[in-house]
C-alpha cells in the first residue's frame, strides 16, 4: 500500500545553483484519514468503497530511512 498527502511548502525559493528549496512539514504519524480508493483503488482489501479509512502509521514506519534519504543529492530526493 502507498499512501500520499498533499502538503503546502513555505518559503519556496530558488538557489543560484537552480535548486528549489522549500520549507515544509511532509511526515505525520498517528492515525491518518484516507478515502477508500486511496488506500485500497483495486479493492483488493475491500476498502475502495467505504468513504474514510482510518490508517495508523507509527513513528518506526513513517520515519524508516530517513537518513537514507537525507544523503541523497537534492535532484535523487
Amino acid at each position: 500500500m502507498q499512501l500520499f498527502d498533499a502538503v503546502i511548502l513555505d518559503g519556496l525559493r530558488r538557489t543560484q545553483d537552480g535548486y528549489l528549496v522549500a520549507d515544509a512539514r511532509v511526515a505525520r504519524t498517528g492515525i491518518q484519514l484516507y478515502t477508500g480508493p486511496e488506500v485500497d483503488p483495486e479493492n483488493k482489501h475491500g476498502f475502495r468503497d467505504k468513504a474514510v479509512v482510518r490508517v495508523y502509521r507509527p513513528e518506526e514506519e513513517v520515519f524508516e530511512g530517513r537518513d537514507a534519504l537525507l544523503r541523497l543529492p537534492p535532484g535523487d530526493r
